[in-house]
């Protein structure tokens, strides 16, 4: 596991040849259960989408937070000649959500970014809190959880099964103030909370739970 933090921060793409035989790449079931939407399925033709999944939070067991999940899914193929590399694309999903500034959360997001020199989708996890310039980072390169054990979580009574559990270390939360946060496949961060005592445990995800459709 590959923990980071950044600010902004630049990607470089190196040329080589490319094999443009598989040019619309697509993620597989597996993959798709490390966003946040309620969909097994996606079809790739080089369009850009976007869903919105409300989601609501409950705040130290007490406070309900209603939020919202912005999923978007695209890839940046332009056609020959437009391209400094034309056989070359990324292919990405992205989850994002923004909290209330009273939650002692900015936002969580959830990335998997396939290319055409790689066959399996990375996955990256990061969590930003209010009033803290760094965030926590943690890149995968493919399955997320050849490096991190699956587990359960019981979240205010509800059974969760393909949890990854990360917790920071002692540098980490003198940095970015995160002590942990949970993320189940299938349904998206169902548990963070702050060292200063701020929790949030998932309470609904509707339609975007895959584990539970009658939530």
């Amino acid at each position: 596991m590959k923990i980071l933090y950044v600010l902004p921060f630049v990607v470089g793409l190196m040329s080589c040849n490319l094999d443009s035989s598989n040019y619309y790449q697509q993620f597989s079931y597996d993959d798709l259960q490390y966003l946040i939407t309620d969909r097994s399925y996606y079809y790739n033709q080089g369009d850009h989408v976007s869903y919105d999944f409300p989601l609501t939070y409950l705040l130290n067991g007490k406070d309900t937070v209603e939020v919202t999940a912005y999923t978007d899914f695209g890839n940046s193929a332009k056609p020959d000649g437009e391209s400094l590399f034309p056989n070359y694309y990324d292919f990405w999903g992205s989850s994002l959500i923004y909290f209330p500034s009273n939650t002692g959360f900015h936002w969580a997001k959830v990335d998997i970014n396939q290319d055409t020199i790689h066959n399996s989708a990375d996955k990256e996890f990061s969590l930003k809190l209010e009033k803290r310039s760094y965030y926590v980072y943690y890149k995968f390169s493919g399955d997320a959880s050849d490096s991190i054990p699956l587990d359960t979580a019981n979240i205010r009574g509800v059974i969760y099964q393909s949890v990854l559990k990360f917790y920071s270390d002692s540098l980490d939360r003198a940095m970015t103030n995160v002590k942990y946060f949970y993320f189940a496949k299938g349904v998206g961060f169902i548990k963070m909370e702050t060292m200063e005592g701020k929790l949030l445990e998932l309470l609904k995800a509707g339609k975007a739970n895959r584990q539970y459709s009658n939530q």
